[in-house]
């Protein structure tokens, strides 16, 4: 064994561990909480994809329960982008209930996802009739960031909400008896 082994092994776990200690440093100095858990690593794109695409199919299909599911404890939810956030679970299941009420069929379609790193921009297609048979038809576009546990953290949309609004708000067809 020669020293210049010895000296490159030695160097190499003095730098491993000084890279350790510089994360936990810089992690601390965030303002994160000295007891907690260090943040996990970022998800695959894969995962990414999965969850981003989970959210759109949960609301197809009136899964309120499996949408906050898909949704970290700390999530925040801006739709469309600029009003108030919302940020409790219970409102998210009562907005989605509400919502799977007055809609006899949701259908939002993802036509495009974009991954990089831990967020996603996904275009998407809203073709929906509500119970009084008004036929929503709009497109958008939401920016998702997901940690590393693939449970999304953030969303927030961005379409012209005058759209769905004026849809909406539609005279019902006639029923033809």
């Amino acid at each position: 064994m020669s020293c210049k082994w010895i000296a490159c092994f030695i160097a190499l776990v003095v730098a491993s561990a000084a890279t350790s200690v510089a994360q936990a440093f810089v992690w601390r100095a965030s303002g994160a909480d000295a007891d907690a858990a260090p943040p996990s690593p970022p998800p695959s794109p894969g995962a990414v994809e999965a969850a981003v695409r989970a959210y759109f199919s949960t609301q197809s299909n009136k899964d309120c329960k499996g949408l906050v599911e898909l949704l970290a404890p700390d999530f925040m939810l801006e739709d469309p982008f600029g009003t108030p956030p919302v940020t409790n679970a219970s409102d998210v299941l009562a907005n989605c209930q509400g919502g799977g009420a007055v809609f006899k069929t949701i259908a939002l379609d993802v036509t495009r996802v974009f991954v990089a790193g831990g967020g996603a921009a996904v275009e998407w297609h809203c073709g929906s009739v509500t119970t009084r048979g008004c036929v929503l038809d709009f497109d958008g576009v939401d920016e998702f960031e997901v940690d590393g546990d693939a449970r999304i953290t953030a969303v927030r949309g961005f379409y012209n909400a005058s759209i769905p609004a004026k849809q909406f708000n539609c005279t019902p067809p006639a029923v033809v008896a």
